[in-house]
């Protein structure tokens, strides 16, 4: 199975809540249970992506889910936070997000079996931050990975930041093929 990556370089939060929020539109283009103008064939709805976020602390992996999210929701209001304490989060949105943050586990360890579920559930879209924190056996098959750096850290200015972006399987290609092309 191919693997395409692409380089982004992004100036700042705005542009990174600008990409989740395409994103999220294209989410709920390809996958939503309402969606009427769907593109026959050309993707799998019962195989929903699993999504990466890498990098370092403060770089902007919860900005972009929190950006996904909120831009996934039709009518509803959730209270977005980060799930580093309890693991994971789940949102009404549609499709269905399930939001998980690694950083307190363990490098290597395995989580709960409720979380290991979550995790194998194609019909939610997965937001995995910290996601090299799974152990190598639980590691995604098929992926959309975001890897994001810092290029410029200065906090007083809006810092710039570097996202490789790679994806492996058929309804993931598809999705960062329609990203490159809305961004």
């Amino acid at each position: 199975m191919d693997i395409i990556k692409v380089d982004f370089n992004i100036d700042g939060l705005e542009e990174t809540e600008k990409l989740g929020a395409i994103l999220a539109g294209i989410l709920g283009s390809l996958f939503s249970s309402t969606e009427k103008n769907k593109p026959s064939g050309s993707v799998d709805c019962n195989n929903l992506p699993i999504i990466l976020l890498n990098g370092t602390l403060g770089v902007g992996k919860t900005t972009f889910s929190r950006s996904i999210v909120l831009s996934s929701l039709k009518k509803e209001t959730v209270d977005f936070s980060s799930p580093s304490f309890n693991l994971y989060n789940i949102y009404p949105t549609d499709p269905l997000i399930i939001h998980a943050d690694l950083y307190r586990l363990v490098q290597g360890s395995v989580p709960d079996e409720e979380f290991l579920e979550f995790i194998e559930n194609k019909n939610a879209v997965i937001l995995l931050e910290w996601s090299e924190r799974l152990p190598a056996y639980l590691y995604p098959s098929e992926y959309l990975r975001f890897d994001f750096s810092f290029i410029e850290q200065d906090f007083e200015l809006n810092q710039k930041r570097n996202l490789e972006i790679s994806a492996k399987g058929k309804n993931e290609c598809l999705i960062l093929k329609e990203l490159i092309l809305a961004f």
